[in-house]
């Protein structure tokens, strides 16, 4: 895998949120970075760093189809939301529309629309 892809990767790793699957990385990644006992990789209270330069491009594969899975997964729950979802706008008033017509003029205030309807009545 070139350098370029592995930026790439690195990009995707760094949007997923998901511990389990970041934990599923680690992983496959793990083969490749403990060697003879010794850890290529530094772990904190912050999380686990490591180098993809070290991972063997078998490894990196194997990460790419997992992030690849898991924004496929990701992005067909945003998809059902959206098809889904009704939008219904905050700025559709019934009683301005009555007086104003089709709120093509300026916006009226709450002041003024009573106003319009006390004298409407």
């Amino acid at each position: 895998m070139d350098y370029n892809s592995k930026i790439k990767l690195n990009e995707k790793i760094t949007l997923i949120e998901n511990k389990d699957v970041l934990k599923n990385i680690f992983e496959i990644a793990k083969e490749d970075l403990v060697i003879d006992g010794k850890k290529k990789y530094s772990q904190n209270s912050s999380g686990i760093y490591f180098d993809l330069l070290l991972i063997s491009d078998k490894n990196l594969l194997k990460i790419k189809d997992l992030i690849y899975n898991y924004f496929s997964e990701t992005d067909s729950e945003i998809n059902y939301l959206k098809e889904n979802f009704d939008y219904k706008s905050y700025s559709n008033d019934d009683k301005a529309e009555a007086i104003q017509g089709n709120n093509d003029g300026p916006r009226l205030s709450n002041q003024e629309k009573n106003i319009l309807l006390k004298n409407n009545k």
